[in-house]
């Protein structure tokens, strides 16, 4: 079985690139482009989560804290995987 990474970021082209790396790699990847998506995708159970930390509806670190928060309660169910946070320092906002 394929390991699984999710890609948690609203910077479409950057995803785009992520995906295509890991595929070549052959590694499953599925993607969120916010933060309510990726609580939804992590029921999914990743291997490993590249989660941005300026992401809409819910920033990074909270998803973060959210994951961590389910992955303590011994009923979640979900992986207890690793979290990269990352940070795109080329906007200008």
């Amino acid at each position: 079985m394929k390991d699984t990474i999710l890609i948690a970021d609203d910077d479409t082209e950057l995803v785009k690139m992520l995906r295509t790396f890991f595929e070549l790699r052959n590694y499953t990847v599925i993607t969120a482009s916010d933060g309510a998506e990726t609580l939804k995708m992590v029921e999914r159970k990743p291997d490993l989560i590249l989660l941005d930390i300026n992401m809409p509806k819910v920033d990074g670190i909270e998803v973060c804290r959210r994951i961590r928060d389910k992955v303590s309660c011994p009923n979640s169910g979900l992986k207890s995987g690793a979290i990269l946070l990352l940070r795109n320092w080329t906007r200008r906002y």
